[in-house]
């Protein structure tokens, strides 16, 4: 194998594949990456034997053939490259790597103890936008729990029903549920993709633009981006029945500006650090709310955001980093929080919107 690329494609294609692998791996091969050449391209695949990421690069191919490289010595050595034509060639045992003021020769493991990634065998084949996806796992990822004791909720649940894509995500504390239209879907599926496969397609997606298209099996689901494959194994589960804890009704709604609402919070958190817990005061007729918070070591605080109310007055306690997290991780202007009582889930809105809902559970006193 001999190929011909330039720095930025090789650093590009490298650091897409390579942030899924950890140096815990026990098998050697798995802290490698796999670069072979087929119809022009030059393909970079790392996996983890749960996921894998394939994506292609240009460059001139003198000689076809594969190769495998360490991936984080790879890594390394291709951001410290000089932005110029390089050389890799198979030599012997080794690969040499070769600039025009820079040669080196790196140890390589044989191709063939590189774990296959499997080719998917899809029940379900549907094509989405990639920056509605994107925006989608990210308004619910965060939510998601992240201990591996209950692996069904460790996930994302990806539910096609009635042309349309449900992305959940919950830790039982919380649950953050949106919604976005498919005009040209009519597969009925639920999928829990699992926590770090939704990471890395948010993060590929936001470099590559375009439709992605799903391919789900039963067990595996594979998005196929323009030039990047993110193949994945599900999460085997049955998600939980979730729609029951979503309250119908409340009795007091609080409009705010979400900018205004999330400075508030992470102001209270600075006096909240060991319970992590802030205290909302929801007076009836007002014009704002007060976020509290309190303690011992540090002091408190009484912050007043601008409100419209309607309903009772309410005082409710939450966790801030729930409440911070969305809104974070929502691109809104103005927020409805709905409030039943001091001890029901409280839901939080964008205003005008109802594709979208986040629910936090209260801290009882």
């Amino acid at each position: 194998m001999k190929i011909v690329c330039t720095q930025e494609n090789l650093k590009a294609g490298v650091s897409t594949v390579a942030r899924i692998i950890s140096g815990s791996n026990t098998l050697p091969i798995l802290n490698n990456l796999l670069l072979k050449t087929e119809n022009g391209l030059l393909y970079i695949i790392a996996t983890n034997l749960e996921l894998a990421i394939s994506t292609t690069i240009r460059c001139k191919i003198e000689a076809e053939g594969s190769i495998c490289l360490p991936a984080k010595t790879m890594l390394d050595l291709v951001q410290n490259l000089p932005a110029e034509n390089i050389t890799i060639e198979k030599v012997d045992q080794g690969v040499s790597i070769v600039a025009e003021h820079f040669k080196t020769k790196l140890v390589s493991l044989p191709t063939d103890e590189f774990p296959t990634v499997p080719k998917i065998e899809p029940t379900h084949t549907v094509n989405i936008d990639g920056g509605e996806l994107k925006q989608i796992l990210e308004s619910v990822v965060f939510a998601a729990a992240t201990t591996e004791t209950q692996p069904e909720i460790s996930g994302v649940l990806m539910r096609l029903k009635e042309r349309e894509l449900i992305c959940v995500a919950t830790d039982r504390y919380r649950l953050a549920e949106s919604h976005m239209p498919l005009p040209e879907n009519d597969a009925v599926k639920d999928m829990i993709v699992p926590q770090k496969t939704s990471h890395e397609l948010i993060r590929i997606l936001a470099q590559e633009s375009g439709p992605v298209e799903m391919q789900i099996s039963d067990t595996q689901a594979a998005f196929v981006c323009a030039n990047t494959i993110i193949t994945s194994r599900l999460v085997d589960g049955t998600y939980p029945e979730y729609e029951q804890i979503i309250p119908k009704d409340a009795n007091t709604e609080v409009s705010m500006a979400s900018k205004s609402l999330l400075q508030a919070v992470r102001a209270s958190a600075i006096f909240s650090r060991l319970t992590n817990s802030i205290s909302l005061r929801i007076p009836a007729g007002k014009d704002a709310i007060e976020v509290l918070a309190a303690s011992s070591d540090v002091g408190e605080t009484d912050i007043t955001v601008p409100a419209g109310i309607k309903g009772p007055e309410q005082n409710i306690t939450l966790n801030y980093r729930y409440l911070s997290d969305v809104l974070a991780a929502i691109n809104v202007e103005q927020v409805v929080m709905k409030v039943v009582d001091d001890s029901a889930p409280v839901l939080l809105v964008p205003e005008g919107r109802t594709d979208y809902l986040y629910l936090i559970m209260p801290i009882k006193s």
